[in-house]
């Protein structure tokens, strides 16, 4: 059974938001690690958005499904930070297991509909 967006998905180019990582093909970003190791997500938005929450999260993006916030910043398996001059939030997923691949979103808190760009992470076997 194949995943569904959040309710409120907004295709990446209607929204003003975009990630750049490892590799981007029709709006899907693919981050690939090793199993052990660190990887990055950085996650770019337009002006405007500096001040609402960012966040990632897993599966449908509900309140359980958040992985880790900008008002929560760092925890054992993740941290974010938000670049506010830069426009890129960079989510960090620390200790890379088979277990993290599949699909995650960067989202951005807004009043009424959250935006959403998704991130696929591969795990490749350690080295």
């Amino acid at each position: 059974m194949e995943e569904q967006a959040p309710a409120q998905y907004v295709p990446p180019a209607d929204r003003g938001i975009s990630l750049s990582c490892v590799t981007s093909t029709a709006g899907v970003i693919r981050v690939s690690g090793y199993e052990g190791a660190d990887v990055n997500v950085s996650c770019s938005y337009k002006t405007g958005f500096q001040s609402s929450e960012k966040y990632l999260c897993k599966s449908n993006c509900g309140k359980s499904d958040v992985l880790i916030m900008t008002t929560q910043p760092k925890n054992k398996k993740y941290s974010i930070y938000d670049d506010t001059k830069a426009q890129i939030f960079t989510v960090t997923i620390f200790n890379l297991q088979k277990r993290d691949a599949g699909k995650y979103w960067c989202g951005i808190s807004l009043f009424g509909n959250d935006i959403y760009a998704e991130v696929t992470v591969d795990v490749g076997q350690g080295k």
